[in-house]
């Protein structure tokens, strides 16, 4: 399994209760788990990541709408942008192809490819999506599909998450037994290669410069207390931290901080 081949998948965000979030990561397929010491711990390669998937500084990203309602439109147009506050980036939403980002709001999950890896599906012929939004709608909380809008939207500029960073210091442990029980629940009933691809994984490669774990950024994912030995857990943050602002201000510089109209 090449890696760049195996890290062009989406990443997803599972719904877990009423407007819980629960951390997700990288879709790696047919990664094992293998029994040790009675239990099952996993074994994991870490997902690496040296192909840049960045857009160019400077660049007017066209975006289109998938079936989209005019209330869908007008949220994520109204708080997707609030990224270009930092990154030297336009965001240009248009009615015709070619797309750049491609958004649908299927119903049950919100997900969005990397960077330019959308474009391994917008620029067929039809465009296929290549982001997610299916939590944008008038029966939730606007805190919480703005909080994906923009979650959703950093992964679109090339962003991974958080908590995914293998330089990072988390100083807590996970507790993997919780952790498998926990989303073998309802809603998410997943099974342990699921919990394995899709929170477990970590990345490494120069895509990642930091060696912490910001814990007020967008890209972190609630983790309840019980999913760590002897540790608290992380909660739900629902806007950009200083550190994502200042992320993005270095990946696309040019931008005064905080100036787009």
């Amino acid at each position: 399994m090449e890696n760049d081949s195996a890290a062009m998948v989406p990443v997803e965000e599972p719904f877990c209760s009423a407007y819980e979030y629960m951390a997700a990561a990288l879709h790696v397929p047919n990664i094992p788990a293998q029994p040790s010491d009675g239990q099952l711990l996993p074994s994991i390669p870490p997902l690496h990541f040296d192909t840049p998937v960045f857009w160019k500084t400077g660049q007017v990203l066209r975006m289109g709408f998938y079936h989209a309602t005019n209330f869908q439109k007008a949220e994520v147009t109204t708080h997707a942008v609030e990224w270009c506050r930092w990154a030297d980036l336009e965001f240009r939403f248009v009615t015709k192809a070619p797309y750049n980002i491609h958004i649908a709001f299927q119903p049950g999950s919100s997900w969005s490819l990397l960077g330019t890896q959308a474009l391994s599906r917008t620029h067929k012929s039809p465009p296929r999506p290549s982001m997610n939004l299916g939590w944008v709608n008038p029966q939730t909380p606007a805190w919480v599909y703005r909080a994906t809008i923009l979650h959703e939207f950093c992964h679109a500029l090339g962003l991974v998450h958080e908590h995914q960073n293998a330089r990072r210091d988390f100083g807590r442990e996970w507790d993997i037994p919780a952790m498998y029980d926990h989303l073998a629940r309802p809603p998410n009933q997943w099974g342990l290669d699921r919990v394995n691809r899709n929170v477990l994984s970590i990345c490494t490669g120069k895509l990642l410069r930091k060696n912490f774990i910001d814990e007020e950024s967008i890209k972190l994912y609630a983790f309840p207390g019980k999913l760590f030995k002897g540790h608290g857990g992380y909660s739900k943050n629902y806007e950009l931290s200083a550190i994502d602002k200042g992320s993005m201000l270095m990946r696309y510089p040019g931008r005064e901080p905080g100036e787009y109209t």
